[in-house]
C-alpha cells in the first residue's frame, strides 16, 4: 500500500531546484484544466446576464462562447495539459528535451485529442446521469492524462481500462490525498486568492508520483504463496 505523506514527500523532493520552471508549467496545466474553464465560463455567463436584457440574445451568446471555449479545450488546451503532465512525470529525471507542445507533432495529435475528449465526454455524461456516478467516474479515469502522456499512441479503450485498473480500491484514498492540500489552498487564498497558483506545482508533482506508485504496485507480481 501507499501512504499520503510518503507520496507527498516524494513530490516535494522532486521539486527541489526546479520549482520555478514547475510553477510555470503548473500554470499551463491549471489554466488548461476543466476546473479553470468552469470558472471562466461561470464568470462570462455572469457578465452576460448582467449586460444583456434580452433572454434570447443572452442565451445565444452564452452558447456561442461555450462552444468556442469547448473547441479550444478539445483541440488546443488538452494537449498543453498532457504536455504539462509529462513534465511532472519526468521531473525526477530532469529531462532537458521537455516541450509543452510535444503532442502537437510526431503524429500523436489526433489520438491525444480523441482520447482526452472521449474521457471528458464520458465523465460529463455520468455527471448528467447523477452526481455520485460522475464523481466515481472522475476518479476511475483519474490517470488517463498521465497514461496518454506516457503512451500517446494508446487507444481510448486501453487508456480508460488502464486507469480503471490503477484506481481500483484506491479512489477514496486519492480523494483523501486531495483533501490534504486544502490547508495549502486556503493559505493561498489569503494572498488575494492568487496564492493558490504557488501550490499547484506541489500538487501536480504529488499526483504524478502517486501515478507512478500505483503503476508500480499494479505491475509488480504478487509473490506466490509457498506450497504446504
Amino acid at each position: 500500500m501507499w501512504e499520503n505523506y510518503e507520496v507527498k514527500n516524494k513530490g516535494w523532493n522532486n521539486l527541489k531546484g526546479k520549482y520555478w520552471k514547475s510553477f510555470l508549467v503548473g500554470l499551463v496545466v491549471y489554466f488548461a484544466s476543466f476546473e479553470c474553464l468552469n470558472e471562466v465560463i461561470s464568470n462570462i455567463v455572469t457578465f452576460l446576464l448582467n449586460t444583456y436584457t434580452m433572454p434570447l440574445q443572452t442565451a445565444l451568446t452564452i452558447i456561442g462562447v461555450s462552444v468556442v471555449i469547448l473547441i479550444l479545450k478539445v483541440f488546443l488546451l488538452n494537449l498543453l495539459r498532457i504536455g504539462g503532465l509529462k513534465y511532472y512525470l519526468d521531473l525526477p529525471k530532469g529531462e532537458s528535451d521537455f516541450s509543452l507542445i510535444q503532442y502537437y507533432t510526431g503524429g500523436h495529435y489526433s489520438n491525444v485529442v480523441k482520447v482526452t475528449f472521449l474521457r471528458g465526454l464520458k465523465v460529463f455524461l455520468y455527471y448528467l446521469l447523477l452526481f455520485v456516478p460522475g464523481v466515481i467516474k472522475r476518479y476511475e479515469y483519474y490517470f488517463v492524462g498521465y497514461i496518454v502522456a506516457e503512451n500517446p499512441e494508446i487507444s481510448t479503450y486501453e487508456a480508460l481500462r488502464r486507469s480503471t485498473e490503477l484506481t481500483e480500491g484506491h479512489k477514496v484514498n486519492i480523494w483523501i490525498l486531495e483533501l490534504t492540500f486544502i490547508g495549502w489552498f486556503l493559505l493561498g487564498i489569503l494572498f488575494f486568492g492568487w496564492g493558490i497558483v504557488f501550490v499547484y506545482p506541489y500538487f501536480y508533482a504529488t499526483i504524478a508520483e502517486l501515478y507512478k506508485t500505483l503503476k508500480t504496485l499494479h505491475d509488480t507480481p504478487t509473490p506466490a504463496l509457498p506450497e504446504e
